[in-house]
């Protein structure tokens, strides 16, 4: 089974200008690879797909998962962690934790 991590990596923000505050709540590198080496523990495939914005990218080229491990916070908004579910709900690509009106 192929599974995408998707998450908020603070350190590709803040090579974007993004300030400390705006991403204190943004994953380390280690927390990434912490997650990714358990589910390959597990007999899964992982596929780092990143934030919304390269999720979106990866989703116009075509990319597709079997399901979507998603710790993404999100960056702007009341609803910014409902981001990711509501997107993938639309591609109809399953993903582990809660859906967008929870997360909203």
């Amino acid at each position: 089974m192929k599974i995408g991590l998707t998450y908020d990596l603070r350190s590709w923000y803040l090579e974007r200008g993004y300030t400390m505050d705006e991403t204190a709540e943004f994953d380390k590198e280690e927390t990434v690879v912490a997650l990714e080496n358990e589910l390959i523990r597990q007999g899964y495939q992982t596929v780092r797909i990143g934030n919304i914005f390269q999720l979106v990218e990866k989703l116009a080229a075509g990319e597709r998962w079997d399901m979507v491990f998603n710790i993404a916070e999100g960056l702007c908004g009341d609803g910014r962690e409902s981001v990711v579910p509501a997107l993938l709900d639309q591609y109809r690509i399953p993903y582990v934790f809660s859906g967008p009106v929870v997360m909203g």
